[in-house]
């Protein structure tokens, strides 16, 4: 069993080292700030309904990452460290990559699968956020635990009440973690299967809509429950959705990024395998019939990064780290096209890995190494 599964073993592990590792080691960065004011003041007030961050109400993002915190602090005494205040970003890093895994073997195969993965973990920034304090890294993993749970469970094909009640409270999640962005992304990429053949229309019937509504309960909530017990608070948190996610859209009043935003920053975000787009350019050659699905079809990666691009660069509101729900896919696009062009020589994937494991140290050497020794001799 260890032996068949070897692969994903040592994939895990290398993982949970280079994500898991030194979350203590460097300061907290601009961002964390928020979340590190917000969780104390949960844990020193025991009002875990409504965030303040310096003194004033800040209901910007919804509650539930700064839940996962909490937990974590409860379990620790209520003593929030720095690790902890970054641990439940390291688990949607884990949620992501196994995500990612589930994907690239159900619209591949298991050497699709790992390749892509394995991109994953050696870029740059998905490491840097999976060991960040925000809702970035949950809000990339709850859009794909929605997609895999869609396919898993043969919503495409299936009616049962059970599982499209858990798709729907899935997207809710999604919702409840960064906010409607979520669900929005989530649809998007779905637009192909559920284009096929009108499936979409098979959600229109009583058990669906049934199960829809009581998903939108869950995410109402929260938000009901912070309104009913706030006596002062000064801010409606479904005030702030609307104003977070609708009008910053058509109406930002911040984070106004110019149109060529994510021109620039998708190739960044997807370092050091960009690179990979320049090798496929050399080598051309046209899909075979069988893998067109993969380009136009059902659980498109190509059609989910375009649509990830085209939504978030049509908002007025645009910021570097918005693309990297995009990041996933296009690492399981290079895993695909790798397979398409390469997979078939001893020399080009013999070249691969090594690379791979050199980006994979330069990771590990520079966040569980050199940052750490700098920020005790120099933060």
């Amino acid at each position: 069993m260890v032996k068949r599964f070897f692969p994903e073993i040592l994939l895990f592990f290398a993982a949970l080292l280079l994500l898991g590792g030194m979350l203590n080691g460097h300061a907290i960065w601009t961002q964390e700030y928020r979340w590190q004011q917000i969780v104390l003041h949960m844990l020193s007030s025991k009002d875990y309904w409504h965030p303040y961050l310096d003194g004033r109400p800040y209901y910007d993002k919804p509650l539930m990452t700064y839940w996962f915190i909490v937990a974590l602090a409860k379990l620790n005494y209520g003593v929030l460290t720095k690790t902890l205040l970054r641990l439940p970003s390291v688990f949607a890093g884990l949620i992501t990559l196994a995500c990612t895994y589930f994907l690239g073997k159900n619209f591949g195969d298991r050497k699709v699968a790992l390749l892509a993965t394995w991109f994953l973990l050696t870029t740059f920034y998905f490491v840097f956020f999976a060991r960040t304090a925000s809702a970035d890294m949950w809000n990339v993993a709850s859009v794909l635990l929605c997609l895999v749970w869609f396919f898993y469970a043969g919503l495409s094909v299936k009616r049962v009440f059970w599982r499209d009640l858990i798709f729907f409270l899935l997207l809710a999640f999604s919702a409840l973690l960064k906010g409607l962005i979520g669900p929005v992304l989530v649809f998007l990429v779905l637009i192909p299967t559920l284009w096929r053949n009108q499936l979409w229309q098979r959600f229109f019937n009583f058990k669906s809509i049934a199960a829809l509504m009581v998903a939108i309960g869950f995410y109402l909530l929260p938000f009901f429950i912070s309104s009913a017990t706030s006596t002062n608070y000064q801010e409606n948190g479904l005030v702030e959705v609307f104003r977070e996610n609708v009008l910053r859209f058509f109406e930002p009043f911040d984070h106004e990024g110019p149109w060529w935003t994510y021109f620039a920053y998708l190739p960044a975000y997807c370092a050091p395998w960009i690179l990979l787009s320049l090798v496929f350019l050399m080598k051309r050659r046209k899909p075979s019939s069988e893998n067109k699905n993969f380009l136009y079809g059902e659980g498109s990666f190509c059609w989910a990064v375009l649509s990830i691009f085209i939504f978030l660069s049509l908002s007025g509101s645009r910021r570097s780290y918005y693309i990297l729900p995009a990041v996933p896919f296009v690492m399981l696009w290079f895993a695909q096209l790798w397979q398409q062009k390469f997979m078939g020589s001893v020399k080009a994937n013999y070249v691969l890995a090594w690379f791979v494991g050199l980006f994979y140290l330069i990771l590990c050497v520079n966040f569980l190494i050199i940052q750490p020794w700098y920020y005790l001799h120099h933060g």
